[in-house]
């Protein structure tokens, strides 16, 4: 539809990795030695394929029964995105590994699905905010009452994309008043 605009070449910058979903159910008692939280994030740095993981039964316990436990990985990043080629079971192996480096799993998961999302998780580099403040400026510019959201401008995570959503509507609702 904006094909042919400058600004969307910008759009264009904004690198792509692809990455892994691991999602897997173990009975309550195979997890040992449980951490807090709900969940964490693992530094490039770390000697680990796992670059975060959830845990759904804590984020969303209404989505588990609560004799299960719903851990979900997540593996690839940018210039590491290999993994995201291996076979299912070889994903889930080393997701696995990387867990019992970090709490301690006596049981394989009741169940497990890999989910491969290619070039889909956007990577923010230097000179991000400027290149989203523009396209939004362009935006107002030249397609007043169009308004742009999603994973590539502000975060990737479910509420930042709700959250980006609200945000939109009532932008479009203040537009349609004036």
């Amino acid at each position: 539809m904006f094909r042919g605009d400058a600004v969307f070449e910008q759009m264009g910058e904004i690198p792509a990795a692809s990455v892994a979903t691991v999602a897997m159910v173990f009975p309550k008692d195979a997890v040992e030695e449980d951490i807090k939280g709900s969940g964490f994030v693992v530094s490039r740095n770390e000697d680990f394929s796992m670059a975060a993981c959830s845990w759904i039964h804590r984020k969303w316990p209404h989505t588990v029964p609560e004799d299960k436990i719903l851990l979900r990985a997540f593996v690839g990043r940018r210039k590491e995105e290999s993994i995201v080629d291996l076979a299912d079971k070889a994903i889930e192996e080393t997701v696995l590994s990387d867990l019992n480096r970090i709490m301690k799993i006596n049981q394989p998961p009741e169940f497990t699905t890999v989910t491969r999302w290619r070039n889909s998780i956007p990577q923010y580099t230097v000179g991000h905010e400027h290149r989203k403040e523009a396209i939004y400026s362009e935006f107002k510019q030249s397609y007043p009452g169009i308004f742009a959201g999603g994973a590539s401008f502000e975060g990737v995570e479910l509420s930042e994309c709700v959250r980006q959503a609200k945000s939109g509507v009532t932008s479009i609702l203040n537009f349609l008043k004036n």
